[in-house]
């Protein structure tokens, strides 16, 4: 999570991404894309398990989060991860204090760009 007023994203296709950055300009939807550091991915070693589901820090932990949910797509799934505080802080216009979908706006007008309307 960056912020009550960004949603990251995670994403390892630049055109997924840029398709995104663009969904997102004709929908007013701030977003961000955040970098699959692969160097934090010692933080999800365990002593027990294959791997652990929670950073052993509390740093690098939407990162951390992404990288979790990496290793368990297939290298072939086009595939993008939103880490959001889904909740505005204060009123603007068209987004009021409260509950927030941040993102969707651009995701929805991606899909439809990219798959057409089921209309």
């Amino acid at each position: 999570m960056l912020g009550t007023e960004v949603g990251v994203f995670f994403s390892e296709k630049d055109k997924t991404s840029h398709g995104l950055y663009s969904s997102a300009t004709t929908s007013e939807d701030d977003i961000w894309r955040l970098p699959l550091h692969q160097g934090y991915k010692y933080q999800l070693k365990s002593s027990i398990a294959d791997l652990v589901n929670c950073a052993s820090s509390g740093y690098g932990g939407a990162i951390t989060a992404a990288l979790f949910l990496q290793s368990f797509v297939s290298d072939d799934c086009d595939w993008v991860h939103f880490d959001v505080m889904a909740y505005n802080m204060r009123s603007r216009p068209g987004r009021p204090k409260g509950g927030e979908a941040m993102g969707l706006r651009s995701v929805c007008n991606y899909l439809e760009t990219r798959y057409g309307t089921n209309e």
